[in-house]
C-alpha cells in the first residue's frame, strides 16, 4: 500500500512539474489587441516578439488559438505588459507583434522572450532589461544613450549606432556589440559574461571573475581586470 501511495505522490509530482502547454492544431490563429500609449514593455513569454514603429499602439499575436488565449495583454499605466497564463513548452508559429510609438523607451524580457526589430529602433534614451535566457537578435539601433542589463543566459547581438553605452553584463550571458558603433562605452562585467563591443572614443570599466571582454576600435581605455577576467582588443 506505501508502495502504491509513494507512485502515486511521484506520478503526481511529474505531472505538475511538466504543466505547460502546446500549441494545438494548425497555428494560423490570428488576434489583434487594442492597447493604450505605452512607454515600457514587458514581457514574460517563451515567445518571439517584433517591435513594428506605428503611429498607432497595438498588438497582434499569430499562433495556434490555444496560445492566444493563454495571453494577457495589458497596459499598467504606461508600461505595456505581455504574460502567459500557462507556461508554454511547444509551437509550430509564436509571434508577437509589438506596434509602438516613438515615446518607447525601455523594453524587460523575461521567459525566454525572442526580441527582433522591424526598421531602426530610434531614441534618445532606451534601456534594456534582459533576463532567463532570453535574447535579441536582427535588432538595427540609432541611439544618443543606451543601457543594457543582461544576465542569466541570454544572447544579444544588436547592429547600428550609440553615443553612450553603459552595460551591466553578469551570469554566463553573452553579448555581442562589435557592429554596434558606439563613441563612449562603460561597462561592467562579472561571473562568466562574454562581451564583445566597439568603441571608438573612449572605453571604460571593470571586469572580474571569469568575464571576458573583447573590443574593437582604438579607443582611449581606463579599464581595470580583476580575479580570473580578461579585456582584450580583438
Amino acid at each position: 500500500m506505501k508502495n502504491i501511495i509513494l507512485l502515486f505522490s511521484i506520478a503526481t509530482l511529474a505531472v505538475s512539474c511538466s504543466s505547460g502547454i502546446e500549441g494545438e492544431g494548425a497555428a494560423t490563429a490570428k488576434k489583434e489587441f487594442a492597447v493604450d500609449h505605452f512607454t515600457s514593455l514587458e514581457t514574460h513569454c517563451n515567445c518571439e516578439i517584433t517591435l513594428i514603429p506605428s503611429d498607432i499602439s497595438k498588438v497582434v499575436v499569430e499562433s495556434h488559438q490555444n496560445l492566444i488565449d493563454n495571453m494577457d495583454i495589458k497596459t499598467k499605466g504606461n508600461d505595456l505588459v505581455i504574460k502567459e497564463l500557462k507556461t508554454v513548452d511547444n509551437y509550430d508559429l509564436y509571434n508577437v507583434n509589438v506596434y509602438f510609438n516613438p515615446n518607447l523607451s525601455e523594453v524587460e524580457l523575461n521567459n525566454q522572450s525572442k526580441l527582433k526589430t522591424s526598421g531602426t529602433l530610434k531614441a534618445d534614451q532606451f534601456s534594456f532589461e534582459i533576463n532567463d535566457q532570453s535574447s535579441i537578435t536582427e535588432t538595427f539601433l540609432d541611439i544618443k544613450n543606451l543601457d543594457l542589463d543582461v544576465s542569466d543566459q541570454t544572447q544579444i547581438k544588436m547592429t547600428g549606432t550609440a553615443i553612450n553605452v553603459e552595460i551591466n553584463a553578469y551570469d554566463e550571458s553573452r553579448t555581442d556589440l562589435t557592429e554596434l558603433q558606439a563613441v563612449e562605452i562603460d561597462f561592467h562585467a562579472k561571473d562568466n559574461a562574454s562581451l564583445s563591443i566597439y568603441a571608438m572614443k573612449d572605453l571604460k570599466g571593470t571586469a572580474k571573475d571569469n568575464a571576458q571582454v573583447s573590443y574593437k576600435g582604438d579607443p582611449n581605455k581606463n579599464t581595470t581586470e580583476k580575479d580570473r577576467a580578461i579585456i582584450q582588443k580583438k
